[in-house]
């Protein structure tokens, strides 16, 4: 019984973590597809493809922690290692860069 509630409380932890990190990571609506000059649907795909790959090893950095010069960089570390493909390159950089000013 007590390790059944050890477990329950490490699910807990694992869930809560999952949330916080991508409640930290802002939302994109239209009034951000109209300030970049970016498609509702490129900004969105950035986003998942940003939380799916990359909160697999790590915490999720907020686009506005970064600069853009700084996001090339470390999107292009992680390619190879997070099997990031090119146009998945492309879509983070548009959803963090576009998205470093909001």
């Amino acid at each position: 019984m007590r390790v059944g509630r050890i477990g329950i409380w490490i699910v807990l932890g694992m869930v809560m973590g999952a949330l916080a990190c991508s409640t930290a990571i802002p939302r994109v609506g239209p009034a951000d597809a109209e300030r970049t000059g970016l498609s509702m649907d490129t900004l969105l795909a950035g986003r998942d493809i940003y939380i799916t790959k990359c909160s697999g090893c790590h915490v999720l950095y907020a686009p506005q922690e970064y600069p853009d010069h700084a996001w090339l960089d470390q999107v292009m570390a992680m390619k190879v290692k997070a099997l990031i493909s090119e146009r998945d390159v492309e879509l983070i950089l548009a959803y963090v860069r576009g998205m470093n000013g909001a």
